[in-house]
């Protein structure tokens, strides 16, 4: 059953996504967002000394076989790939969050809309948008929302 403040159920850490542990959700999916990219950025110069160096001996310092050339291709590619993913997912939640809606609320909103129905109207707890963040992240100020420590929050808003 939804409970007031659920957003939504997460199969990638296998646990439902609520006013409680929401902030932790929205900074694991940033950490990943930047690990993945800065790994693969890290990686970039490497793949293409390895690329350059392929196939040409004792020419260079460093010979990279095909197999390892191969291997940072992949690497990088697939960093880049989850990098870009999850950004673009922490913006689409960072979106919502600041609006105050939920995941199962945009996902019935729009459900509405294909079916040509007038959308539902979301909760009234539009508060402008930092309100809303507080409402997660914590009151105790910006540079806090960013790290993994447990927010000071306002009374919830439905109660």
């Amino acid at each position: 059953p939804l409970r007031p403040g659920m957003d939504h159920h997460c199969i990638w850490i296998g646990n439902c996504v609520g006013l409680k542990n929401h902030k932790y959700f929205m900074l694991t999916v940033l950490y990943c967002s930047l690990l993945s990219l800065w790994a693969a950025s890290t990686l970039l110069p490497d793949a293409f000394h390895a690329m350059q160096t392929m196939g040409l001996g004792t020419q260079f310092k460093y010979h990279y076989d095909p197999w390892h050339t191969a291997h940072l291709l992949i690497v990088v590619v697939v960093g880049f790939v989850i990098g870009l993913m999850s950004g673009i997912f922490f913006f689409q939640h960072l979106g919502m969050l600041a609006r105050n809606i939920t995941t199962i609320e945009k996902l019935e909103a729009r459900r509405q809309l294909a079916a040509g129905n007038r959308a539902p109207k979301s909760y009234d707890r539009q508060r402008g948008p930092r309100a809303n963040m507080e409402e997660v992240m914590g009151v105790s100020g910006m540079c806090s929302w960013w790290l993994p420590i447990p927010p000071s929050l306002p009374e919830p808003s439905y109660r």
